[in-house]
């Protein structure tokens, strides 16, 4: 199993609305990926949109990750909302689901990875004034693994990688590599500035 351990900061940016909040959100993100080939702490920035009322606000965001020393990238785009399930002395906490596509690059391999994540979990944000608010998020996230096949020479795919791959269809056209499924928990932190 394969472990994406994701640690955001995040700034949003709260434009006036007279239907609902919608934000701009930036947030610098720190991740911990743990492959069964590769250990990688990747670094990036998060850009968003979130909009919502009181009982749920969605988000769709661009998250670009890098660790150079291994010349690893990872880029995804996530859809997701929170549920609003209570606010108490303003303290508001609820679920969250996500979804998302990404990609991920190895320059050491001959392709890039694709995925299609989703993610669950819960949200908690404190605001203690009206212009500001400080939000967290802790999901448990599974990722699979959508790479296309290797081509054979004869126009058919394989799911091998390995010695012989294609070995009966003339041989190797375009070998993709795999990295396979993960699953891992991601975690979120940061605050809100409305105005």
């Amino acid at each position: 199993m394969k472990l994406l351990l994701t640690f955001s900061f995040i700034i949003v940016i709260s434009l006036p609305s007279s239907i609902d909040a919608k934000n701009l959100t930036l947030s610098k993100t720190s991740s911990e990926m743990l492959f069964s080939s590769i250990d990688t702490s990747p670094e990036g920035f998060t850009f968003g949109y979130q909009g919502g009322g009181e009982s749920y606000k969605w988000y769709l965001e661009y998250q670009a990750l890098e660790d150079n020393q291994i010349k690893f990238e990872y880029n995804s785009f996530n859809l997701g909302t929170n549920f609003n399930f209570s606010t108490r002395e303003n303290i508001s906490y609820g679920l969250n689901l996500e979804v998302g596509t990404g990609s991920a690059d190895l320059k050491t391999s001959s392709n890039e990875f694709d995925y299609f994540s989703i993610s669950s979990g819960g949200f908690a944000e404190y605001k203690p004034t009206e212009v500001f608010s400080i939000i967290a998020r802790l999901q448990y996230s599974f990722y699979f693994e959508s790479t296309a096949n290797t081509v054979c020479r004869d126009g058919t795919t394989s799911e091998s990688t390995g010695r012989g791959t294609c070995s009966s269809h003339g041989g190797i056209s375009f070998l993709n590599e795999k990295l396979g499924n993960a699953d891992g928990i991601k975690f979120n932190i940061g605050v809100q500035l409305y105005f």
